[in-house]
């Protein structure tokens, strides 16, 4: 009985404390805006095109099509995502990943 309460105790004590560390990690979270956009989906006038596969890897283009100029990175899956790239409107910007990249998604950056 006594190991019953016990472990009972320890068990609410624990919910406890994690309960007030998730809401001071809510608070926390909740920051001033600071103007800056946060990454996600780029728009869709950002192309990336898979050129060819030859000495040193998969070679990609990434043409911005938008009016005005874009910072993306390209998610690839079974290689290592691209580095952040600015681009001119009507530019292109050309990136060479692992072999087997394969293309996921255009992000902000």
């Amino acid at each position: 009985m006594r190991k019953a309460i016990a472990t009972l105790s320890m068990t609410a004590a624990a919910f406890a404390v994690s309960a007030a560390l998730g809401t001071a990690a809510q608070a926390s979270t909740q920051a001033e805006p600071t103007g800056v956009e946060p990454a996600g989906k780029a728009p869709s006038c950002v192309k990336t095109t898979k050129l060819s596969v030859g000495p040193g890897g998969s070679h990609w283009m990434v043409h911005n099509g938008c009016s005005s100029t874009v910072k993306v990175k390209v998610v690839l899956q079974y290689a290592a995502d691209s580095g952040c790239a600015r681009i001119g409107s009507g530019g292109n910007w050309y990136f060479t990943s692992g072999y087997f990249g394969k293309f996921i998604r255009n992000e902000n950056c």
